[in-house]
């Protein structure tokens, strides 16, 4: 995953802080967004950061409902916790499959990442890509 920050002179510089809602402990689950949260810290030289929390603003099966309701800037989910919220999500969570390779299972998951029709959801906006 890639991040660009870019700030020039000219540009307004706003300080953000985005909560992000984990649970259990830190572990390979959650190392992709550690990583991230090091890199905008860095990046943006602590003007926008990336707070995480583990277990303490929501549970793992309301994590996309805390989203909705604006109690928090981002989170990671497990798509089974929340079926009828993400129902094209929970089809690479079906059993046998049939596919018999890590790369198999990536082709498809790229596929299918992109026929869904994504949203980003923020407090009384939303945005779809």
């Amino acid at each position: 995953m890639a991040v660009a920050l870019a700030l020039t002179a000219t540009s307004p510089v706003y300080s953000a802080n985005w909560d992000v809602s984990l649970w259990g402990k830190p572990r390979a689950f959650t190392a992709h967004v550690e990583g991230l949260a090091e890199i905008v810290n860095a990046e943006s030289q602590g003007e926008f950061q990336l707070t995480l929390h583990y277990g303490t603003l929501s549970t793992n099966r309301e994590n996309l409902a805390g989203l909705s309701a604006g109690d928090f800037e981002a989170a990671e989910f497990c798509a089974a916790y929340n079926p009828d919220m993400n129902p094209t999500l929970t089809v690479m969570e079906l059993p046998f499959l049939g596919m018999s390779t890590l790369d198999q299972e990536l082709q498809v998951s790229r596929n299918l990442y992109q026929q869904v029709p994504w949203r980003v959801i923020l407090p009384g906006r939303m945005f779809g890509f």
